[in-house]
């Protein structure tokens, strides 16, 4: 009898099936689960996270969406060619920018790979498709996901595109939202490294 196959290998075949391909041809590096590319100053990381419950063959995993902008790196930081997690100041699981991607991706024994992988790559592909016209922190505007993460990016976006004003107003909002966490409009500006909004 045929040991049923673990969760971590029908998702490695899942990604293998279609999307590994799909994201070669577009330029994206294979390590593990995670794909990296480089376009301009950008470094655009797609990954496959396995979910922590995994057991036997049943379990789930998540697709992670993330892009380092150069223009946003710290002075003495050199950009990674293929940023890592960390390094993204973007980062969104990939339900957040297409609605109606799946939460997470449930697998088991019976799970048809074709069928998922078909899916996994049209969701994903639709999403390079956007990525494909980012080359610069200013082309990240023609996604329209800036605000998708509601606090922190939209106002360290702006200021890195010189609109303080912008950035000013976002900040207020978010000392403003976060008051009772003792949050405040210098507080913020002080960890956001805003030194122009102390003048």
């Amino acid at each position: 009898m045929d040991t049923p196959l673990r969760a971590k290998e029908i998702i490695q075949s899942i990604v293998r099936c279609d999307l590994a391909p799909a994201l070669k041809q577009a330029g994206f590096k294979k390590s593990a689960l995670t794909f990296t590319r480089r376009l301009g100053s950008t470094g655009q990381f797609i990954q496959i996270q396995l979910s922590s419950w995994n057991q036997g063959s049943v379990g789930s995993f998540y697709v992670n969406v993330g892009v380092m902008f150069d223009e946003m790196c710290l002075v003495e930081a050199i950009p990674h060619a293929h940023p890592k997690y960390d390094d993204c100041q973007f980062m969104v699981r990939l339900e957040q920018i297409m609605p109606d991607a799946p939460v997470q991706w449930p697998v088991d024994s019976e799970t048809s790979v074709a069928e998922v992988a078909k899916h996994l790559a049209a969701c994903v592909n639709k999403i390079v498709e956007s990525l494909n016209g980012v080359a610069s922190l200013a082309d990240f505007e023609s996604t329209g996901w800036v605000k998708v993460i509601p606090w922190s990016f939209p106002a360290r976006y702006a200021y890195a595109l010189g609109r303080d004003d912008e950035a000013a107003s976002l900040v207020a909002n978010e000392a403003a939202c976060f008051a009772d966490r003792g949050l405040t409009r210098e507080s913020l500006i002080r960890d956001y490294g805003f030194t122009r909004l102390l003048r």
